[in-house]
């Protein structure tokens, strides 16, 4: 594909581009000035590069810039975990300035402009658009949006073309032994649902499987744009990014063997609020490695999520996982024993992980794939499967597509959010529809 002439929509515009220098194949600053630099300034952008220096720098610089001043928006030339510092930075900044003008740090924002170009330049931080160019271990975000190359990237931007992306917001859960006076919350408070549900709850043990110290959401931040993992994946995340990164691309063909030998179980409960079922039309066009054929997923997505929409507020499901089903089937609640629970905002968790065929990224749904306790060989099938869309036809997983979830973990363990690992925890987590914009191939207002 060839670059966009150096006429441009962000002729004379600035532009801040964040590099993390030694994210996946350390090839962000290579990237940076041979396929992205000399085209943006062709086109007369205005350019300021700032490499990322330690974890959490994206955070601090995303949240203390101020944005005002680049209204060509923001290019980060990284891995999903550089995306998850961006955002988390600017939504701080968003918040605050919410606060300030009494609005609330939690109301709902969507962007007023779909074009980069047409961006005011007192434009809050969650309006300016965000450009992501892949060179991390975990590129999901570039997946979802078909990018591959610098150039896709460099072309969208000097179009003008942007995209809506959904958020989610992540807010710690009391468990339910935790409330001393149940009788003063009322009916419809969510922690008063959990401690008079019919499902025994187990003791909660939040400590982590290891004394390895982690992070929390206070230092995470609690917003997210990729997926929140239970179970397999985030001890694969918590190994894999942490303990054993030194072995490079050879622990991501080791560490699955290893879990799967360990075959760790996760027990609790994963309450779904405003289930639908997945649409099959909702397939996103994906490169050609990605692809599971569209019409054996079409076939199949008539039987997700049959089973929830039974129309008895006091159905129940009996399996290796008890579930059951409320609101006209709006709302599931599953009791485990659970392998793996990934609740993605994306299609894709990573490069060459289509692990969420149905999911849209601005569609206001969160899509949830669950793993029942299984053999060892059919837990390898279905993580197989995530590599090209037909986990969701494994008969030993769930499909749900919801609007918000509570996890309540009863074992010790790990949970992972956008890839980043803490110790397992009850939390809630709600979709943030089309918070923010992001550079696209493909223009969608």
């Amino acid at each position: 594909m060839s670059v966009a002439p150096p006429k441009s929509a962000l002729a004379g515009k600035r532009l801040m581009v964040l590099v993390n220098p030694i994210g996946g194949a350390r090839q962000g600053r290579v990237i940076c000035n041979t396929r992205v630099l000399p085209f943006l300034v062709a086109a007369g952008v205005e350019v300021e590069v700032v490499e990322t220096q330690y974890r959490g720098h994206a955070l601090e610089l995303a949240r203390e810039t101020d944005w005002t001043r680049y209204d060509a928006g923001l290019l980060c030339i990284g891995g999903d975990g550089l995306i998850h510092e961006v955002i988390n930075g600017i939504v701080q900044q968003y918040d605050d300035d919410q606060a300030t003008n009494s609005h609330g740090p939690n109301q709902q924002h969507t962007p007023q402009t779909d074009n980069a170009a047409q961006q005011p330049s007192n434009a809050s931080p969650l309006t300016i658009p965000i450009g992501v160019i892949p060179a991390g271990s975990g590129n999901g975000l570039c997946a979802s949006l078909g990018i591959t190359t610098p150039e896709q990237v460099v072309d969208a931007m000097l179009a003008g073309f942007t995209a809506p992306l959904d958020l989610f917001r992540t807010s710690l859960q009391i468990p339910p032994h935790h409330h001393h006076h149940p009788h003063h919350h009322s009916s419809n408070d969510t922690d008063e649902e959990y401690s008079t549900s019919n499902t025994a709850a187990k003791p909660f043990c939040p400590s982590p499987l290891d004394e390895t110290a982690h992070d929390d959401l206070s230092t995470l931040g609690n917003v997210g744009f990729l997926s929140v993992a239970w179970g397999f994946l985030a001890e694969f995340d918590h190994l894999g990014e942490g303990k054993l990164r030194w072995m490079g691309p050879l622990r991501r063909t080791l560490l699955p063997l290893y879990l799967l030998g360990m075959k760790r179980i996760q027990h609790g409960r994963i309450v779904f609020e405003g289930v639908v079922s997945p649409d099959p039309c909702a397939i996103p066009e994906q490169p050609d490695y990605l692809k599971t054929p569209a019409d054996r997923l079409k076939v199949h997505q008539s039987t997700l999520n049959q089973d929830n929409q039974s129309q008895d507020p006091g159905y129940v499901q009996s399996g290796v996982l008890t579930a059951r089903y409320s609101n006209n089937g709006t709302r599931v609640e599953l009791e485990g024993p659970f392998v793996n629970v990934m609740v993605c905002n994306t299609p894709c968790i990573a490069d060459e992980a289509l692990a969420a065929p149905f999911s849209r990224c601005h569609n206001g749904l969160l899509d949830a794939v669950v793993f029942e306790d299984e053999n060892r060989f059919q837990i390898a099938m279905a993580l197989d499967g995530m590599t090209n869309g037909s986990v969701v036809m494994h008969r030993h997983m769930r499909y749900y597509q919801c609007r918000s979830f509570t996890i309540l973990p009863s074992t010790p363990g790990y949970m992972a959010i956008d890839g980043e690992v803490i110790p397992a925890q009850p939390i809630t987590v709600s979709v943030w529809p089309r918070a923010v914009r992001v550079y696209s191939p493909k223009h969608i207002p």
